[in-house]
């Protein structure tokens, strides 16, 4: 099927990790490390970070939505684009261009499935205190909440709703949260002129 593999570190980041002394005729690798440092192997990007079908939505006739793959995709040519014609230059952004690299940070760092499956668990486990909550209500208990007033709300199905989505359904909403933050803050860019430079992960996006 087409678009089955699904990177979760898109490519296009990953090409600027190779290693600059790859062979003539050879395809360009990265050097991968176990955590303890005790292994190393060259890898293609495009054989790393990967996992079947990780964005794709089945619809209820069986039918595989991959938008939010193809929505993925555009972002990373857009993000390689404003790298080499403006990052890498060392130029100034455009609005819109700024905004794409927003979206990309947002998105890199809730597009990993340990992050994905971190919030879905964590919607399981409000979902459990309505499940018990509605329990003690049913058996004749009395329980007693205090609910604040003015903000959002979600109801027991909403809340069940997102414990049990699919992890391309949560990664679009994650992002938009995202989005507004990233934009008030101020965005500069780190340059190492050390020969070993960076180095990045499966996890390659860290809030601080």
């Amino acid at each position: 099927m087409d678009h089955k593999r699904q990177h979760w570190v898109p490519q296009g980041y990953l090409k600027t990790w190779c290693d600059p002394s790859t062979p003539s005729g050879h395809e360009p690798y990265v050097w991968q490390f176990t955590k303890d440092g005790s292994a190393a192997r060259k890898r293609s990007p495009k054989k790393i970070f990967q996992e079947s079908e990780l964005y794709t939505i089945k619809l209820p006739d069986g039918a595989r939505d991959l938008r939010v793959e193809h929505g993925l995709a555009g972002l990373e040519s857009d993000f390689v684009r404003i790298r080499e014609t403006k990052l890498v230059q060392g130029l100034p952004l455009g609005e819109e261009e700024h905004l794409l690299v927003c979206v990309f940070i947002a998105a890199i760092q809730s597009r990993t499935p340990f992050f994905l499956d971190h919030w879905r668990s964590n919607w399981e486990r409000v979902a459990q205190i309505g499940r018990d909550l509605q329990h003690a209500i049913d058996a004749g208990d009395r329980p007693y909440a205090s609910l604040p007033g003015g903000g959002p709300t979600f109801s027991q199905d909403d809340v069940e709703s997102l414990a049990s989505a699919e992890r391309g359904a949560l990664l679009v909403p994650l992002i938009e949260t995202q989005i507004p933050i990233l934009l008030r803050m101020n965005l500069s860019l780190f340059e190492s002129r050390d020969a070993l430079g960076f180095i990045t992960s499966d996890s390659p996006c860290v809030w601080f």
